[in-house]
């Protein structure tokens, strides 16, 4: 093998060559790019996002969206220093001084505002500076109108003006947050109302025959009959006088009949076509629908797992508001305060579930438990596991040999009760006592009666276990449970006061110099 290490060259950052400059797949003239996305170049007939915007009206999305964006800004944040440097903690500290509101700024409101991403691909907040306190620290964001922007072939912001409005003017650093959604490959994003548009649009004109149907089906239809000599057409005039739209004149004798379909299949192909469209429109958004559709019959596994669904979607957004945040305004934040400080970072991590880890730790246990009774039987056979060092549920696991029946215990008496527990007596004492014996003495004597009880419950228990015939493992878990139940209140007071009280003398010794 030939050994390269001496002649291999340095590793350093290569050159970017794939850039949007040599894309041939970017739309755009001169140096502007332009959106992606078909739905806005076909069919936002110049009224560019304002398209998607008008899709947040519809009731089930504006409500799921906000849903989903409110679910970001419920989680709790934490700002982790970017070194173990004390310039990266200061940084650190000062972002979270900035995130926390001390000088103004709304951080949740700046979340939601970079949140519009999510509908439209990508969204623009402001970011106004001041110093404070000896620092330059943002103090306010402001949430602008996507549509007042442009992205040039190296992915730069502009800003569209009266007097520039095809390619905008150039913007300064450090000022204005872009998040993106949907797309890494188009500065533009790709938003949800890519998937929303048809669906909601589907949903808008099913809506309108579906008024249209109530309306004929759902009010009386006047029909009159003209004699002889009388003219239909200012009877119809007068039918339609009373208020009702739907009215017939005919001259009498003449035969009307209406052929239309059944009434009821007809609410129902507007309904069921309506509330599946509503479904489409979740699942788009939320990637379920259990959580706003429960529908008549539903299974609690299927809910839990269109949570854990919609948890997962919340977990991305927050990573990649997060990715957002750090690479620009944290970043921004320690290179105007720390220079030398590695940037801090923001995250919203998902929060512990405690029943649920209360379920999985009760159900370790259980496990560990059935285990330590297994391999105890297993013993008790005569059997030894093949690994002996081994964790108990490894044991439990793997493979045993068997090496000889133990000798028969002896059995008590019939009639005959097992000899209950006794406790050793204490040693005499020193007859040279310390000079803080007679504090020792005290303590004992005050806690003479609470550390009896203590000893008589664990007696009790030790005979129960005895009579039982239980296992050391299984008298230790008998003790774990009577441990919240052991008057230890006074007890602790007591060690407490003897503890200040030994502290005292023995200061009061040391300076009377004994």
């Amino acid at each position: 093998m030939t050994d390269t290490s001496a002649t291999a060259p340095a590793v350093t950052r290569t050159r970017e060559i794939a850039t949007a400059k040599l894309d041939i797949t970017l739309l755009g003239w001169g140096d502007t790019l332009r959106p992606q996305d078909d739905i806005l170049a076909q069919r936002s007939v110049g009224k560019g996002l304002k398209l998607y915007e008008d899709l947040a009206r519809d009731p089930r999305a504006g409500a799921v969206l906000d849903k989903r964006k409110r679910a970001v800004v419920a989680r709790e944040w934490s700002v982790t220093p970017g070194g173990p440097r004390r310039a990266d903690k200061q940084a650190a500290k000062l972002a979270e001084r900035v995130l926390d509101g001390e000088w103004g700024l709304s951080f949740d409101k700046l979340c939601l505002d970079l949140l519009d991403a999510q509908l439209k691909g990508y969204a623009v907040s402001e970011v106004i500076w001041e110093m404070r306190d000896g620092f330059a620290v943002p103090v306010e964001a402001k949430a602008r109108d996507p549509r007042r922007f442009v992205f040039n072939r190296d992915w730069e912001l502009r800003l569209l003006t009266p007097e520039n409005q095809l390619d905008g003017i150039a913007l300064p650093p450090r000022k204005f947050l872009v998040h993106r959604f949907g797309t890494s490959f188009d500065p533009y994003g790709l938003g949800l109302g890519h998937r929303l548009f048809w669906p909601i649009f589907f949903k808008r004109n099913s809506l309108q025959f579906w008024a249209k149907f109530c309306e004929r089906f759902g009010m009386p239809f006047i029909k009159g009959t003209a004699g002889p000599g009388e003219d239909p057409r200012e009877l119809l005039k007068a039918l339609i006088g009373l208020g009702q739209d739907g009215a017939i004149a005919v001259p009498e004798g003449t035969m009307v009949e209406l052929l239309d379909a059944a009434k009821g299949a007809g609410v129902n192909t507007y309904e069921g076509f309506c509330r599946y469209l509503d479904e489409q429109i979740s699942e788009a958004i939320l990637g379920e629908t259990l959580s706003t559709n429960v529908g008549q019959a539903g299974s609690r596994a299927a809910s839990q797992t269109h949570n854990e669904v919609r948890e997962d979607l919340c977990d991305g957004d927050c990573d990649e508001l997060s990715a957002t945040l750090n690479g620009q305004l944290l970043t921004w934040l320690a290179e105007a305060n720390f220079p030398d400080a590695a940037p801090p970072t923001v995250w919203r991590p998902r929060p512990e579930n405690r029943k649920e880890n209360a379920e999985t730790d009760k159900a370790e246990t259980d496990a560990l438990s059935a285990a330590v009774d297994y391999v105890e039987k297993m013993r008790r056979a005569g059997y030894e596991p093949e690994d002996a060092g081994a964790e108990f549920i490894d044991q439990a696991r793997g493979r045993w040999f068997f090496v000889g029946r133990p000798e028969p215990q002896p059995l008590p008496a019939p009639g005959g009760t097992p000899q209950p527990a006794a406790f050793a007596t204490p040693a005499e004492r020193d007859p040279a006592p310390d000079p803080a014996d007679h504090l020792v003495d005290q303590v004992e004597e005050a806690a003479g009666p609470a550390l009896d009880q203590m000893i008589d419950a664990i007696k009790t228990e030790l005979d129960e276990s005895i009579r039982l015939r239980e296992t050391p493992v299984q008298f230790a878990a008998r003790l774990a449970r009577m441990e919240s139940t052991m008057p230890i209140d006074g007890l602790a007071e007591l060690l407490r006061d003897s503890l200040a009280l030994s502290a005292l003398t023995g200061m009061g010794d040391q300076l009377d110099g004994r």
